[in-house]
Parts: C-alpha cells; structure tokens; sequence
C-alpha cells in the first residue's frame, strides 16, 4: 500500500515537472526559436609569421583588414535559458599590403592589394540574460560563445600607383591564389528586441581568434623555394540581424 502511494507520489512530481518544461518552452519566443538573415563587420587585426629552416619565425607588419559580408541562418531553443545559432556566413574584404617604387617591376610605382574570400559555418551557444526577472523580456542582453569553419581563397593583385585601374603583369613576386581551411572561436555580447510576434532583431558584438590564412609562401626573398606562411586574425565583428518565424 504505502509503495503504491509512493510510486502515485513519485508519478504526480514527475508530471509537474513535465508541465513546467511544458509552460516554460511554450514562453519561448520568436527570439528564442527564429529563423534569421543579416549583414556583418569585421575589424581584422592581422599577424603573419614565416616559419623559417631550423625553427625560426619571421614575423611580418601587416595592415588590419575590414571585411562585410551577409549572414543567415536559424536558432534552436535547448532549454528556457540556453539556445542553440548555426549560421553561414559569406564576407569579403581587400587591403593593400605592399608598394613597389618605380622602376622596381614597371617604369611607375605600384602597390600590391591582397584580397580575401570567405564563407563559413558558425555555431553558437547563446544565453539570454533575464536582469528584470520573472518573465523574459521582449528586450534583453545575451551572452555567447561557439566556433567555426572557414574555407577562404586569398589572392594578390598589383596595379600602378597613380592609375589603379591598370594592373601590372608578370611580377614573379606575386603570390598565387591559395584556398585554405581553418577554425576560429569566439565570444561576445548581443542585445534582441522582439519587435512583434512574428518579427525580431539582434544586434552583437563578437571578439574571435583563428588562423585562417596558412599556404607556402614564394614572397620572402627564397624564390623559387617556398616556406610556410600564415596570418592570425584577431577580429571585432558587429553582426546585425532580422529574426523572423
């Protein structure tokens, strides 16, 4: 008897448990479950190294880098307190990297313009921050964190100086096109606002860190031997977005 009412005891917990799931994924919003598109910022701060014979590094000065791209993808709820983002994300983004002075490769200074092309797919733990208490605001802060996979192609070009619409052929010195594969991580702090019951929008700030340029380089003064190359980015991005059922 007191076994039954035991197990009829332990039964009836169990189902308020359920429902309170219950009702707390029901209060999970638009911004909480929404599907999103948007535009994205970086600020590159870039660090190349050249990995020399015999362990030796060369580090080398290099010009930071703004890319803008477009971003979309979809948030998945895991819990009334914790969601799940995977997005793709498509940036480009050039900078000038060197200047040759006349006479060098043609008879007018030139400079050399490195451009970068990126997609990635990135994911996203995210933790919306409820500072009022009690039921979530339709506007609040959110923390996050996560990682990606980048494949980017980088390539040079060389133009002259005072006429940039005209490109320089034939300089050995520049590199080939390379395409690569590489991961990042980050973190950052985001604010949402649910602007109607179908309709949201999340703006966010993220620091992150990945190697994202590596290939064998001919630009060191070896030609024709290569050494490895790579560039560390260290990036502040703003992300804004559309949520949307």
């Amino acid at each position: 008897m007191k076994s039954a009412i035991a197990i009829r005891m332990v039964q009836s917990l169990w189902c308020i448990f359920l429902c309170s799931l219950a009702t707390a994924a029901a209060g999970l919003d638009v911004l909480n479950s929404a599907s999103f598109a948007g535009l994205t910022a970086d600020y590159n701060e870039r660090r190349g190294t050249y990995d020399l014979d015999g362990g030796g590094t060369q580090d080398v000065n290099l010009s930071d880098l703004i890319t803008y791209g477009i971003t979309g993808g979809k948030r998945f709820p895991l819990t009334p307190w914790l969601r799940l983002q995977l997005a793709g994300v498509l940036r480009y983004g050039s900078v000038v990297d060197d200047t040759f002075p006349a006479g060098t490769v043609v008879d007018s200074a030139a400079i050399v313009r490195k451009m970068l092309l990126q997609g990635g797919i990135i994911a996203d733990l995210q933790v919306p921050l409820n500072l009022s208490g009690g039921e979530l605001s339709r506007s609040r802060f959110y923390v996050h964190a996560g990682g990606g996979v980048h494949l980017a192609r980088i390539w040079e070009s060389e133009v002259l100086l005072d006429k940039q619409s005209e490109s320089v052929t034939g300089d050995p010195s520049l590199e080939s096109p390379h395409v690569m594969l590489s991961p990042s991580i980050h973190g950052g702090l985001g604010w949402e606002v649910q602007l109607s019951r179908a309709l949201g929008l999340a703006v966010s700030y993220s620091l992150s860190y990945g190697d994202l340029v590596h290939y064998s380089s001919t630009d060191f003064g070896y030609f024709p031997l290569s050494i490895p190359y790579s560039e560390r980015f260290i990036t502040h991005e703003i992300d804004i977005a559309f949520l949307f059922r």
